[in-house]
């Protein structure tokens, strides 16, 4: 099935992409909780709004924080690398998916494809 790169990080060499996971799965770890597509989808997104209240601070308009993540290239989460100028809403295309597949044994999702579902 498809996956976004967090399911099979070891399929994107990216040392950014890396770091972010890293800190996705030692925040849960902490937490204990085994983190999943859930959790994920809103991982990113919180992170983007605490970048722009960090950068414009609590009085940030909400087109001040709309338009900073709209500008967003190059930031990198738990779902990919983020470029809003070339694919506007979403901000990740297909390359940053990879194709897995569930290991009953290990209770996990493993890599079975190379970013982008080659």
């Amino acid at each position: 099935m498809v996956a976004p790169p967090w399911a099979a990080p070891n399929a994107f060499p990216n040392a950014a992409f890396r770091k972010a996971i890293a800190v996705y799965n030692d925040a849960f770890r902490a937490a204990g909780i085994r983190p999943e597509q859930g959790q994920s989808l809103a991982w990113d997104p919180a992170l983007m709004l605490l970048d722009a209240l960090r950068k414009f601070g609590f009085d940030a308009s909400p087109t001040t924080i709309r338009d900073y993540i709209a500008g967003l290239k190059g930031w990198t989460g738990v779902n990919g690398s983020y470029d809003f100028a070339a694919i506007p809403q979403r901000g990740i295309g297909i390359d940053w998916l990879v194709m897995v597949r569930w290991d009953k044994k290990s209770k996990s999702l493993v890599g079975v494809s190379k970013p982008g579902g080659l």
